[in-house]
């Protein structure tokens, strides 16, 4: 994944943002985009933090969404066993239901390539360590990712 550039945005005393600082921002982000595209690097990830970067340059607040992914083994193309979701609002926290009939994706890859960013891969403790165990002691191997959305207004 590549990194977009980010910049600051400056406010009057009243909290107005100063229009030609975010003109500047976002043409800085665009041009950067722009260079990504013509060097072939610029990919659905490029596309997504490119989003984000231009919303946070506007000053359009952010939310932090979390998604738990459980694999059956601790790379990112297993298949899951689990999954569930909190959402950055009341009463949005899933809960976790290894019988559940649908997930959201067949594996952590695809959750990678929709927009989530992996924030934690499994931990290393809760494998079992012994030549030749070869298994997990917990519910499946936990990936933990986040996608930053904006806050919308209704």
């Amino acid at each position: 994944m590549t990194a977009t550039p980010t910049s600051t945005q400056s406010t009057s005393p009243h909290g107005e943002t100063d229009d030609s600082d975010a003109s500047a921002a976002l043409n800085a982000l665009f041009d950067h985009a722009a260079s990504q595209l013509d060097a072939g690097a610029f990919d659905q990830s490029a596309l997504v933090a490119l989003r984000q970067a231009s919303l946070a340059a506007v000053g359009r607040p952010m939310r932090q969404r979390l998604l738990y992914l459980h694999a059956t083994e601790p790379i990112i193309g297993a298949g899951l066993i689990a999954s569930t979701i909190h959402e950055p609002r009341p009463g949005g926290c899933g809960q976790l239901d290894p019988e559940a009939p649908d997930l959201p994706y067949q594996c952590v890859h695809d959750a990678v390539a929709d927009g989530w960013q992996v924030i934690q891969f499994p931990l290393q403790q809760l494998m079992d360590q012994r030549p030749g165990a070869g298994r997990v002691t917990a519910l499946g191997y936990e990936f933990i990712l986040q996608k930053m959305e904006p806050v919308c207004d209704d």
